[in-house]
C-alpha cells in the first residue's frame, strides 16, 4: 500500500520559463498599426468634409470635434506603437508562451496538449507585409487564451501545422 507523501518543494528546481528568449513580433508590424490609425484618420477627414460642405452642424463645433478626434487617435497611434515592443513570444517543444504588457506585465503559457484550435487571420495591411495574427484556442473560454499579432505568416503555418499533428499523433495514440 502506498503512504501518503506531502513534501515541500524546492523552488529552486523548478524550471525557469521566464529564463527563455522571447521573440520580438515582427518589425514591420508598426507599419499595420500606423496604416490601420491612418486609414481611421482619413476615413474621420472625409466624414468632416462631408458634413462640413452638407451644412449638417455648425461649423465651428464640427471642426473642434474632428480636431480631438484626430488629436485622440494621434496619441493613440502613438502609445500602440510604443507598446509594441513589449510583445513577445516563444514556441517550444511543449508549450507556448504570450508575453504583452506596458504597464501591466501578462505572461500566458498554454500547453501544446491543451491546445484545442488555432486561427490565423490576415487584414489588408497584413497581408501586405506577409504577418497574421496568430490565435490559439483551448476549452477554458470562447476568447483566444493567446493572441500573437505581428507575426510572420510562414512561421505562424508551420507552427498550426506541428500543434495539428500533435494533436492527430495525440488522438491516434488514444
Amino acid at each position: 500500500m502506498n503512504t501518503f507523501s506531502n513534501q515541500i518543494i524546492d523552488l529552486n528546481e523548478i524550471p525557469q520559463f521566464q529564463k527563455i528568449q522571447l521573440i520580438p513580433i515582427h518589425s514591420n508590424y508598426k507599419k499595420v498599426v500606423l496604416y490601420n490609425y491612418l486609414l481611421l484618420k482619413i476615413a474621420i477627414l472625409i466624414v468632416g468634409v462631408a458634413l462640413f460642405f452638407a451644412d449638417f452642424f455648425y461649423t465651428k463645433p464640427l471642426i473642434i470635434s474632428i480636431a480631438i478626434a484626430i488629436l485622440l487617435l494621434t496619441v493613440l497611434t502613438i502609445l500602440n506603437i510604443r507598446i509594441l515592443k513589449f510583445r513577445s513570444y516563444a514556441f517550444r517543444d511543449h508549450d507556448v508562451i504570450s508575453q504583452q504588457g506596458f504597464i501591466y506585465k501578462n505572461q500566458i503559457v498554454v500547453p501544446n496538449n491543451r491546445i484545442q484550435h488555432i486561427s490565423i487571420n490576415q487584414g489588408v495591411f497584413s497581408r501586405m507585409f506577409n504577418l497574421c495574427t496568430l490565435k490559439i484556442f483551448t476549452a477554458s473560454t470562447n476568447n483566444a487564451d493567446i493572441s500573437i499579432s505581428g507575426i510572420d505568416y510562414n512561421l505562424a503555418m508551420q507552427y498550426k501545422e506541428l500543434i495539428l499533428n500533435k494533436i492527430k499523433i495525440d488522438q491516434e495514440a488514444e
